[in-house]
């Protein structure tokens, strides 16, 4: 009797302990992630459209990996579990994949309308430049998008009111009209300059951009030309699209000028 209940007894011992050694072994074969890295930095996207942002996992064989994807503005920037980026409305928002271990990359998005003009943009740069914006932090800029000589978009700025660096011989475009002051500092490379369709009052440029485009500008009343000693070392082609502006001033060390309807003359202050 004792043998009829001992071999089943064995047998199912046997399983346990099978099982056990088996749940043993996958959870010491279990890795997790430690590093992951999103294909892209930043993008640009139009409203409506939708992009896949894919990722790699440190290690790659990693049994633990899932991973979750968040956006901190919704109502901007969507993004599904496959990592697809959907455009809802103009502005920035950031998207971040997270491993279940916490390790997270992020990718910042700038959504724009085709509506949209170009608000700023230059060109002919042979090294890199700063570009200010004053007040400190300019409401109306949100979004700043940086492309390449080729018109190729590079990268994705959010400002904050802070210099920051444009990609060699690249423009800039923002989402939105930008108003009120524009600085372009330490930037004696800069030689082509398109401020067209914006509200800003006043301009800061160095003497070396020859070419400058100021098209639908309505509020613009002052141009501080940097690097020049006198009028006349402003470029002419400068001096042409501004003499157009009706009551515009420029500036050339700390001298106030205007034009007359024929020539460039010091507005003598009362």
């Amino acid at each position: 009797m004792m043998k009829k209940f001992l071999l089943p007894a064995l047998a199912i011992f046997g399983a346990i302990c099978l099982s056990f050694f088996s749940c043993s072994k996958d959870s010491d074969d279990k890795t997790v992630v430690t590093d992951i890295t999103l294909s892209e930095t930043s993008i640009s996207l139009k409203k409506g459209n939708e992009t896949t942002i894919t990722y790699t996992i440190v290690p790659s064989n990693a049994t633990e990996n899932q991973i979750s994807w968040s956006s901190n503005n919704t109502e901007i920037a969507t993004v599904n579990n496959d990592g697809k980026v959907t455009g809802i409305s103009l502005g920035a928002a950031t998207i971040t994949a997270t491993a279940q271990t916490g390790v997270s990359d992020a990718c910042d998005v700038a959504v724009y309308d085709e509506t949209e003009t170009q608000r700023l943009k230059w060109k002919g740069i042979t090294k890199d430049i700063s570009l200010t914006f004053f007040p400190a932090l300019d409401p109306s800029l949100q979004v700043v998008v940086l492309y390449n000589e080729n018109d190729e978009f590079v990268k994705t700025v959010i400002s904050d009111g802070s210099a920051f660096s444009v990609p060699e011989n690249g423009s800039m475009k923002s989402t939105k009209p930008i108003l009120e002051n524009i600085a372009l500092i330490e930037n004696t490379e800069l030689t082509y300059l398109d401020c067209s369709n914006n509200s800003m009052q006043n301009l800061l440029f160095h003497n070396n951009v020859t070419t400058l485009i100021c098209d639908n500008c309505p509020d613009l009343e002052i141009v501080n030309i940097d690097g020049s000693t006198a009028i006349n070392d402003v470029p002419t082609e400068v001096l042409n699209t501004l003499k157009v502006i009706q009551d515009i001033i420029i500036v050339v060390n700390n001298i106030h000028y205007i034009y007359n309807g024929t020539d460039w003359v010091e507005d003598i202050q009362p």
